[in-house]
């Protein structure tokens, strides 16, 4: 967008799709590489932004696509609230170390 002429013929919602297609494509990358370090072959995306968010899917699953040549595939979950919150409630559950807090105990150690 250095031209002045193309500034002026860009809308709202060019500008917002842009920054999607932007933030999308960098999350994808950035997935792609922890996915190669991990040497796993596939992906799990969940959350609220996701749901019903058909062109943000396609998005993601294209930049996974692309930025991993084909190797990595883009999973999005159904009912990807539900996911989040039991990730929520495992988070909860292990402590730091891993290992199941105990709630029958007082907090006095």
């Amino acid at each position: 967008m250095n031209l002045p002429e193309k500034r002026e013929q860009a809308s709202t919602a060019d500008l917002a799709r842009s920054t999607l297609v932007t933030v999308l494509n960098n999350i994808g990358s950035i997935s792609m590489m922890c996915a190669r370090t991990e040497n796993v072959d596939r992906i799990l995306f969940s959350g609220s932004f996701l749901r019903i968010n058909d062109l943000s899917m396609r998005i993601l699953a294209y930049a996974m696509d692309y930025w991993s040549d084909g190797q990595i595939k883009a999973i999005f979950l159904e009912h990807e609230g539900y996911f989040s919150a039991v990730g929520c409630l495992r988070k909860f559950i292990l402590d730091a170390n891993g290992h199941e807090n105990d709630f029958t105990h007082s907090s006095q150690h």
